[in-house]
């Protein structure tokens, strides 16, 4: 009898166990639910509004060579080159939009709790045919910081997206700013100029076909170079130059970016001690110049360049792409 019993306890038991683990997954499956919300249309512009101020993206509708879109990003009073990858990223997440879970149905008096108060949401709208396609107010980063809490085409319902969209939103004109001033192929620089304080010269390329190794091979294109001071006069008596360590130097000089901007109506430093260089590049000739700040611990400098209206910073190691004499090019004796 007692046996009996045990065995209808132990089964309801069972029973009751199996319906709470039911009910818990209905629970959470309905709560985690991942929502994709996607829209087919591209992004033309993207508004950014904060209670600090509005910043506004706009694409040209022009796809370079590399087959990606230019963007411009304004501040309502000047417009400026946007970095393209930091505009694609942006336009790509309010495209495609995985919502991971709901908060809560309503953020209502702890709109704070999520960031997504007055003075800490950010309203950003996606426009498409000159029209909004989607608007999302993004708040605060989860504690995991690796998700964030928004609120998605005006309604008051608080999702968990997947990914960090406050990070992505909460940007400045310059975060925004493309830094690149310049990029070439190296292959195609045919001669640099360099004047500064310590040394003048310039290095002139000179292509030559080495011989091939074996009947049959192709030749292969080799560049050497010649060096020329200012004076006229070259290398001295028993000196060699590198090939290889200038070949080097012209690769570091193909591609500059900057770390940041100053000012658009900032002065021009003093051009003591600056350092000038022009590369000479088929159809132009780009000129930089780096200016001296009289701090040997500094941590970035400030530039000037021909392919930019503005002045920019560059980082300190930067300083010795540019900082060069004849001795470093030089071949060592053995």
């Amino acid at each position: 009898m007692k046996v009996g019993l045990n065995r209808k306890f132990c089964l309801l038991a069972g029973i009751a166990v199996l319906l709470c683990i039911y009910v818990l997954q209905l629970v959470f499956t309905g709560r985690s639910q991942i929502k994709d919300l996607s829209f087919k249309d591209e992004v033309e512009e993207i508004l950014i509004q904060t209670h600090d101020g509005e910043i506004r993206i706009s694409r040209d509708g022009v796809k370079s060579e590399n087959e990606a879109y230019s963007w411009t990003v304004s501040d309502g009073t000047s417009s400026y080159v946007a970095a393209g990858a930091v505009a694609d990223g942006m336009a790509d997440s309010l495209q495609n939009l995985k919502l991971l879970g709901l908060a809560t149905k309503s953020a209502g008096a702890d709109a704070a709790r999520y960031g997504l108060d007055d003075g800490a949401k950010i309203v950003v709208t996606a426009y498409a045919g000159g029209k909004p396609v989607r608007v999302v107010t993004v708040g605060k980063n989860t504690s995991t910081n690796s998700q964030s809490y928004i609120q998605v085409d005006g309604s008051d319902a608080v999702y968990i997206v997947g990914e960090t969209l406050h990070g992505t939103f909460s940007k400045t004109v310059d975060d925004i700013r493309s830094k690149s001033i310049y990029s070439v192929e190296s292959k195609e620089i045919s001669s640099v100029q360099i004047s500064s304080e310590k040394d003048s010269f310039t290095v002139v390329k000179k292509t030559e076909a080495a011989p091939a190794g074996n009947e049959g091979e192709t030749a292969v294109q080799k560049d050497s170079w010649t060096l020329i001071r200012s004076d006229g006069s070259s290398l001295g008596e028993g000196e060699e130059l590198d090939d290889d360590k200038v070949s080097s130097w012209i690769s570091s000089l193909a591609v500059l970016t900057c770390s940041g901007y100053l000012a658009d109506d900032a002065l021009v430093p003093a051009p003591d001690g600056a350092i000038s260089l022009e590369i000479t590049v088929p159809g132009k000739t780009i000129k930089v110049k780096l200016f001296a700040n009289g701090d040997e611990e500094a941590t970035s400098y400030v530039m000037q360049s021909s392919e930019s209206p503005y002045l920019f910073t560059v980082a300190s190691y930067v300083k010795a792409r540019f900082d060069k004499s004849v001795a470093d090019f030089v071949k060592a004796k053995e």
